[in-house]
């Protein structure tokens, strides 16, 4: 006989999303259950680079664009949740900047075009080809310029879908080792 249990929520999925999605939801007082067939994470979220970037272009929906623009500028300060709880660990998060090289007039453009395009403008400032070799020296020769993001960098996925379930786990979140084969509501 198996042993039925109840939760007011069911992730299906154990990386950095689901866990996330559960560290949120524990703020509610739910019983919440992580079901995911693999180890902690695998394989996606630790085999990510973990790269936070606002370059989104190629989504081309409006609606998810900005989805994530919100997103982007909402996860320092759950980073910053997390992180405080875990003071002694690193947990990887470098806002490093990037480089959107551009290698002709209309890279330049399409550029200019998406950024007008967007509600919530990220901080970019166009770099001079010169200026792009001060910071990064070793890009490609035949550049014009490039388009610098300050706010971007990365994380440490692994390091931090650590600490997120560790959160999850001490706020009452179970987790549960196994594949899906049907849900019944």
């Amino acid at each position: 006989m198996v042993d039925k249990k109840t939760y007011d929520i069911a992730i299906i999925g154990g990386g950095i999303i689901g866990n996330s999605i559960a560290a949120h939801l524990a703020k509610e007082n739910l019983k919440i259950v992580i079901i995911d067939p693999n180890n902690l994470g695998l394989p996606a979220s630790k085999a990510a680079a973990g790269l936070f970037q606002i370059q989104l272009s190629e989504l081309g929906n409006k609606e998810l664009i900005d989805f994530c623009h919100e997103s982007f500028s909402y996860f320092p300060k759950f980073y910053k949740e997390i992180s405080d709880l875990f003071e002694d660990i690193d947990l990887g998060f470098r806002k490093s900047g990037s480089i959107y090289l551009a290698f002709n007039e209309e890279d330049i453009k399409e550029k200019e075009n998406e950024y007008n395009e967007l509600k919530i403008k990220p901080r970019l400032s166009f770099l001079k080809k010169e200026e792009v070799f001060n910071i990064e020296p070793y890009s490609a020769k035949n550049i014009i310029g490039g388009f610098h993001y300050p706010e971007e960098g990365y994380i440490n996925n692994p390091k931090f879908l650590k600490a997120i379930s560790s959160y999850c786990l001490a706020n009452n979140t179970v987790f549960i080792e196994s594949g899906v084969e049907e849900i019944a509501i």
